[in-house]
Order: C-alpha cells, then sequence, then structure tokens
C-alpha cells in the first residue's frame, strides 16, 4: 500500500510515498519527453484555507475542477495548484474512491500539456489515509 502524508502550512503539501505529489509529476513530465522540470515546478501546494480537509480528500468538497473539454463531467479534488495562483487554472487533480478499507487516487487530470496518466493510480490503507488528514491541521480550521 502506499503511504500519505499531509503538511501544512496555509496550504497542504501531500507527500506519497516519502515523496512530494510534485516529484510524481516531475517523473511524469519527464516520461513525456521534457529536458528539464520546469513544468511540472510550476505547481504549487493547493491552498486549502477553510476547507474541510476531510471532505477534499474524500472528494465530496466543491473545491474540485474539471478541463473545458471534459466528456464525462467529472469534477476532481485539486491536488496542486497553478503557480499564477489561481486555484483553477490549471491544477492537478485525481479521482478519489472511498471504501471501508482503502481509499485510491486515479485518474491523474492536469491542464499542463503532459501525460498525467503516467501518476498513480495510488492506493492507500484507510486508516493510515484517515490519520494523514487528522494530522493536517490548517490555520483556522
Amino acid at each position: 500500500m502506499d503511504t500519505l502524508r499531509l503538511i501544512s502550512n496555509g496550504a497542504v503539501r501531500i507527500e506519497i510515498n516519502d515523496l512530494p505529489l510534485l516529484a510524481h509529476c516531475a517523473a511524469a513530465v519527464r516520461h513525456h519527453g521534457r529536458e528539464s522540470i520546469a513544468q511540472a515546478q510550476s505547481y504549487l501546494d493547493v491552498n486549502l484555507s477553510g476547507i474541510d480537509l476531510r471532505d477534499h480528500f474524500y472528494g465530496t468538497s466543491d473545491h474540485t475542477w474539471a478541463p473545458l473539454d471534459d466528456e464525462d463531467d467529472r469534477e476532481d479534488p485539486m491536488l496542486l495548484g497553478c503557480n499564477c495562483g489561481i486555484d483553477h487554472c490549471s491544477p492537478v487533480t485525481a479521482n478519489i474512491t472511498v471504501t471501508d478499507e482503502t481509499v485510491v487516487w486515479s485518474e491523474f487530470r492536469s491542464g499542463m500539456n503532459w501525460d498525467s496518466t503516467l501518476v498513480g493510480p495510488f492506493v492507500f490503507e484507510r486508516q493510515q489515509y484517515d490519520m494523514a488528514i487528522e494530522s493536517a491541521k490548517l490555520p483556522g480550521l
């Protein structure tokens, strides 16, 4: 199983298996033929101030995004934000499926030009996932 760590400092930094989610995205950018990871580094930790973390990381919050050409009308939680500072510009998102025993992040998407399908899927043990959410405390929550 994969492990999740959430580090909050006004925004939430996501680490999976002791690597920032950004590093997982950078690997996909390199695979896409880019010589540098500058494009992947254009992402920021997502600002979730004032948003219920449990709702967000269970995929039930309103802090979601879908590409303009989305054919299935699926909006997913934002996991990385665009460096322009506009949440809905070109974030990285994933479909989150929660069961009694696991949480799965799959079907990653991005507004940037790289193959986000090379990221994940990640399967977390539900108890560890819940503990990661509880341990991330944002100011004002």
